[in-house]
């Protein structure tokens, strides 16, 4: 930027500056004052020669004396009015002297005359009142009127010794040399001074074009600064305004809001504001940051900024306001959604029943919430102030203490953490809370504790932990009652079935031979109850394992069918196997399918009087069915929804006419749900019933094992049951290391990754026992590469709303919380390592047998009896 020219040194003031016109630069003055003294002068000097002259007599020159004065004051008034230029005057003072000089001289003397030697000055004031040119002029008159009167020949009367040529030529030389030294001192005053002051010119000049430039740049930022201008009047007419002021007021322009008519005074929405406005002015001269709503043209408020100063009269009246109109709309509404924000959360922890608590940085109450009274029973006022380990019980004081330093020091979020309360009548109770240190916010200034009531919890807790205790034992007894009874009715059956099939060798008697029968029948029958009722036990304890492999279905409907015939043909009835889909396959364990075809084609069998039962296998593609289909009597509606309930039959009590112990279909739901796949029933009462049994068809892929790289996993977790079930759960898809503790995590981290082999993905749970916390591991491993990029990903107990979202925000790349199933723990690690899950492999195989099962009631696929063994 170029700096502006040096102002011009201002000339003192002066009584002659009466006679300038104003608008006159320094220079201009100071000649101007020498005219106007030129002239004065003139004016004395001719009055003493008028006086001169009346005394004498002289007449003609008195009046041409009395002329040359006239005219001297008509230009100094004309001057002092304005009505004459400073120039023009000058024009007339210097000619005019010269020439009243030569007249009186004329009449008087000749070129004798003393007062001829006056004009010697005449040139040198020309030449400093106005240049060179009046002072070559005064000269010119000078020479010229010595010259006319040398020639006319009006020659004073000398001293007759002087011969009169030498005279006049005396007096000629005498008036040119004046003449000449005037017209030299005029140039050289020119050169000299008057180049001085022509550069002084140029630079005014030079002033004036900065000033109207830096009036330009004024109009531009003026037009362009993004807030409203004004100057106004004191009754609000605007006098200035900028674009910006137009836009706000809604005009296309300055003009269109100028030509409107309307004032600042008009666009106040409240007539009061505007008193207050300038009332204020009045007060303090001017007013800043004064906030009020304004209407613009099309009636839409506005909410308005103005910093405005007052320009006051030497009275002190006003005489106009400028200042600046900025629109704070925007703020203004932000403002106010953040005042309804705060009101509704101030309302919401007012009302809500947990308790919000903000300690200082000396673990001292600075606030509250008003639900300390319900919880606590203690007023705001109470707490307000007081040290808040003063409400722990004495137990949790030391570790409060040293989590609150820690939370000081570092910063950390305090997890959900369970500690007593002193209520006001003395009694303790359990309350849970969580921290978040707000030290470094001007706001708060400390550490905001939520801790709500749990004591209710508590009680519950320990009643389930009671109630599980008591279901164990129970189960606990139930198992120890079944292996007592299987024991002790196994071995009086045993004798009983024994000595009957030997009695049935060595009786001959037809009557004894069927009592005989009639016992072993009912042996057996007691055996099949209490086989089932066994099985049924460990199934409900999950005792019951299974070993899965692509099975046929249409093979082993063919071998129930076959099994099952003689007990149809007893009957009289037909038992067909319907193959749809010979090559319906499924991964099933075979003999927990044989079991449950045997169930439901016997149930068939036994329910049918007539007609017949089919077993039918059909396939989709998602999925293997097979159908148990019979003409039977059918079962109740009413009885359906309990039909696979244990010990239930539809028949019961005196109109029992089934025989049965009420566990087999039972058993058939549960081994079918073990083998994920579902059973249903449809039936008409003495129609006949459908059995349906669907699997999918997910079958073991028998492709060689794949040799990639299997995914690197490491858990960290201060549990060690949570570790071994996790390790448990995806040791077969992934290579599994675990830490308890934060610091063998680091270790392993570092180990794995200088061996080249780091790990992919790293599961870190938040609450580690100690003050370093998931999220601190979490940090330091992001500042070691390569675990920077690595997915970490967050497992905890911290499943509130709104946990998810901090722990994402911190730098987690997933979050789940606990507890969780297999499948979300493979899909999480799936979805952050990129590696889908290798199939779980299958289970030990173990089958168990009876060896006092009756050989002709179940064959396995291979032609073995299926028995159970105790």
């Amino acid at each position: 930027m170029t700096p502006p020219p040096p102002p011009t040194p201002a000339t003192p003031p002066s009584h002659l500056d009466g006679f300038l016109p104003e608008g006159l630069s320094a220079a201009e003055v100071r000649r101007g004052r020498l005219v106007v003294s030129f002239a004065m002068l003139a004016i004395v000097g001719y009055a003493a020669a008028m006086l001169a002259l009346g005394w004498l007599g002289w007449s003609r020159s008195f009046a041409g004396v009395g002329i040359a004065a006239l005219v001297n004051l008509l230009a100094l008034g004309g001057l002092r009015k304005q009505t004459w230029s400073l120039g023009a005057a000058a024009w007339v003072v210097f000619p005019m002297l010269i020439l009243t000089v030569f007249g009186v001289a004329w009449e008087d003397l000749g070129l004798g005359a003393p007062i001829l030697m006056w004009l010697a000055t005449v040139p040198i004031i020309a030449a400093l009142a106005r240049g060179k040119l009046l002072a070559t002029v005064s000269a010119i008159l000078i020479a010229s009127g010595a010259v006319v009167m040398a020639v006319w020949g009006t020659l004073s009367p000398f001293p007759q010794t002087a011969p009169a040529l030498v005279t006049t030529i005396v007096a000629m030389m005498s008036l040119a040399g004046v003449a000449v030294t005037g017209a030299i001192i005029g140039q050289i005053y020119e050169r000299s001074v008057g180049a001085a002051l022509e550069e002084q010119g140029r630079s005014l000049r030079d002033l004036a074009d900065a000033l109207r430039m830096s009036e330009t740049r004024y109009r531009l930022a003026l037009e362009n600064v993004p807030v409203g201008v004004v100057q106004t009047t004191p009754d609000g007419r605007f006098l200035l305004a900028n674009r910006a002021m137009a836009d706000l007021l809604g005009y296309e322009s300055v003009e269109e809001l100028s030509a409107s008519g309307r004032g600042a005074a008009d666009f106040y929405a409240a007539p009061e504001a505007r008193e207050h406005f300038v009332e204020a002015l009045h007060r303090d001269g001017s007013v800043r940051r004064f906030q009020t709503e304004w209407k613009d043209r099309h009636g839409k408020t506005i909410h308005v900024r103005i910093d405005a100063q007052g320009k006051f009269g030497s009275g002190g009246s006003l005489l106009g306001i400028e200042g600046i109109v900025e629109d704070v709309s925007a703020e203004h509404e932000v403002r106010e959604k953040l005042r309804t924000s705060e009101a509704r959360f101030r309302a919401l922890v007012q009302r809500s029943s947990d308790v919000v608590v903000v300690a200082n940085a000396e673990s001292h109450i600075s606030y509250v919430s008003p639900s300390i009274e319900q919880v606590l029973g203690y007023t705001v006022g109470q707490t307000l102030g007081r040290p808040i380990f003063s409400f722990l019980h004495p137990d949790d004081v030391p570790g409060a203490t040293a989590l609150f330093s820690s939370v000081r020091q570092h910063a950390a979020m305090v997890p959900p953490t369970e500690f007593r309360l002193r209520h006001a009548d003395g009694h303790y109770l359990f309350a849970e809370g969580v921290g978040t240190p707000l030290f470094e916010d001007p706001a708060i200034q400390g550490l905001v504790i939520n801790f709500r009531d749990i004591t209710d919890r508590k009680r519950a807790e320990a009643v389930l932990v009671h109630a599980k205790e008591q279901a164990e034992e129970v189960a606990h007894l139930k198992s120890t009652f079944l292996a007592n009874m299987s024991h002790e009715i196994r071995t009086p059956l045993t004798g009983i079935l024994g000595f009957a099939d030997i009695l049935a060798d060595e009786v001959t008697d037809p009557q004894q031979r069927e009592f005989v029968q009639l016992i072993e029948q009912s042996g057996k029958r007691l055996l099949d109850t209490l086989n089932s009722v066994l099985d049924l036990a460990r199934l409900d304890a999950g005792h019951m394992d299974f070993t899965t492999e692509p099975v046929l279905l249409s093979e082993a409907a063919r071998q129930a069918a076959q099994l099952l015939a003689p007990l149809a043909h007893k009957k009289g009835l037909t038992l067909e196997a319907i193959i749809q889909d010979e090559d319906a396959k499924a991964d099933l364990d075979r003999s927990a399918l044989d079991r449950i075809l045997t169930n439901l084609v016997g149930n068939a069998i036994k329910f049918t009087e007539s007609g017949g039962v089919q077993v039918i296998v059909r396939a989709s593609e998602d999925e293997v069915a097979l159908d148990v289909v019979d003409t039977g009597v059918g079962i109740s509606e009413d009885f359906l929804p309990r039909l696979f309930e244990e010990f239930q039959q539809e028949s019961s009590g005196a109109q029992r006419s089934h025989e049965g112990s009420g566990l087999g279909l039972a058993i058939t739901r549960q081994l079918t749900e073990r083998l994920d796949g579902s059973l249903t029933v449809q039936s008409v009462l003495g129609v006949g019933t459908t059995f349906s049994v669907t699997f999918p068809t997910r079958l073991r892929s028998d492709a060689a094992p794949v040799t990639a790289r299997r995914p690197r996993v490491l858990i960290v977790d201060d549990n060690t049951q949570t570790l071994r079930m996790a390790e448990r759960m995806v040791e077969s898809s992934y290579r599994v290391d675990t830490a308890s503790s934060a610091a063998d995590a680091e270790s392993l981290a570092q180990n794995a990754s200088e061996a080249y082999d780091p790990y992919d993905v790293l599961l870190l749970d938040i609450n580690l026992g100690t003050l370093d916390t998931g999220e601190d591991l979490m940090r330091r491993l992001r500042q070691r590469p390569p675990y920077d990029d690595r997915p970490i990903i967050a497992f905890t107990a911290y499943a509130l709303p709104g946990d998810r979202e901090r722990f994402l925000a911190t730098g987690f790349d997933g979050y789940f919380s606990k507890p969780f199933t297999r499948e979300t723990l493979l899909a999480t690690l799936g979805d952050a390592s990129g590696h889908a899950p290798e199939p779980e492999p299958p289970m030990p195989r173990f089958i168990v047998r009876n060896r006092d099962f009756a050989p002709e009631q179940a064959v396995t696929a291979s032609g073995e009896a299926l028995r159970f063994e105790d």
